[in-house]
C-alpha cells in the first residue's frame, strides 16, 4: 500500500512539475526558429506521445516505460489544452505570420 501511495505522489508530482510542456515545446519551437508553430502544439504533443507509447510491441522490459509515458502524458493532456487556450492568440498571429511570409504565394 505504501508503495502505491508513492508511485501515485510521485506520478501526480512529475505531471503537475511538467503541466503543459507540449505547449511550451510548441511555443519555444518558433522562438528558436524550429519547425513552424502549430496551433494546440501542446495538445497534439501528448496526444502523439500516447499514440506511439500504445503502439509500440509489448516487450515486458518496455513495459513500465510505456505505461509511464502513457500516464504522465495522459496527465498532462488537460493541462496542456488549458495552456493552448492561453497561448491561442499568440499562436495564431505567429501562425499566420509564418504562413503569409515564409510561404508566399
Amino acid at each position: 500500500m505504501r508503495k502505491r501511495l508513492i508511485l501515485i505522489v510521485t506520478l501526480v508530482t512529475t505531471s503537475l512539475l511538467t503541466s503543459g510542456c507540449g505547449t511550451a515545446a510548441n511555443t519555444v519551437r518558433w522562438c528558436s526558429g524550429g519547425e513552424v508553430n502549430r496551433l494546440y502544439g501542446g495538445v497534439d504533443t501528448d496526444l502523439t506521445t500516447i499514440q506511439k507509447a500504445t503502439a509500440e510491441a509489448t516487450d515486458e522490459e518496455d513495459r513500465g516505460s510505456r505505461v509511464c509515458r502513457i500516464v504522465l502524458f495522459s496527465l498532462d493532456l488537460p493541462l496542456s489544452a488549458v495552456g493552448d487556450t492561453l497561448m491561442l492568440p499568440i499562436t495564431f498571429t505567429v501562425s499566420l505570420w509564418q504562413f503569409l511570409y515564409m510561404y508566399p504565394t
